[in-house]
């Protein structure tokens, strides 16, 4: 019986301890405080293969942006990312989404080793996509679209490294 509950707990805890969050509170400057005198909060989660995901909310909750990292060194100083700059510690490695107030999404877009990849979706306010493209670290590269609110097509060019 001992064996079946040490076995039940094992199954339980093991899996929230690895996906366990750290949460670094901010001031205005995004430097790192107290939970009382914060205005800002990110959770850090650990991912797979030396990633994190970073999301930065408002202290009331409402979230601002995800992000996802790689790791450059084993022992990253969370307390100091944004004091010192994430590129002492991480490089952006994978999905990035910036969201509005109201917690609907901005932005979403794709980092390969530090540099924005592959296609970008842009939204309004009220979650109607508004533009969609490709770019290459911030350069648009191939087709750009703009869309009315019932999601047809209202607009489209195509872009050659950042040139119509």
């Amino acid at each position: 019986m001992k064996t079946l509950r040490f076995l039940f707990l094992s199954l339980f805890f093991i899996p929230q301890l690895l996906s366990a969050q750290k949460v670094i509170y901010l001031n205005d400057n995004w430097l790192s405080v107290e939970k009382e005198n914060a205005t800002y909060y990110c959770n850090i989660r650990a991912l797979a293969d030396g990633k994190f995901q970073v999301k930065d909310f408002k202290i009331d909750g409402s979230i601002l942006s995800q992000t996802e990292y790689s790791a450059k060194t084993e022992d990253i100083d969370w307390k100091r990312l944004y004091e010192i700059g994430f590129e002492e510690f991480a490089i952006e490695n994978g999905k990035c989404i910036e969201y509005y107030p109201n917690g609907k999404k901005k932005k979403e877009f794709i980092y390969v080793d530090g540099n924005q990849k592959g296609k970008v979706t842009v939204w309004d306010e009220p979650g109607y996509v508004l533009r969609e493209f490709t770019a290459d670290n911030h350069i648009a590269n191939g087709e750009y679209l703009e869309f009315f609110e019932d999601g047809t097509t209202s607009f489209s060019v195509s872009f050659k490294n950042d040139s119509l």
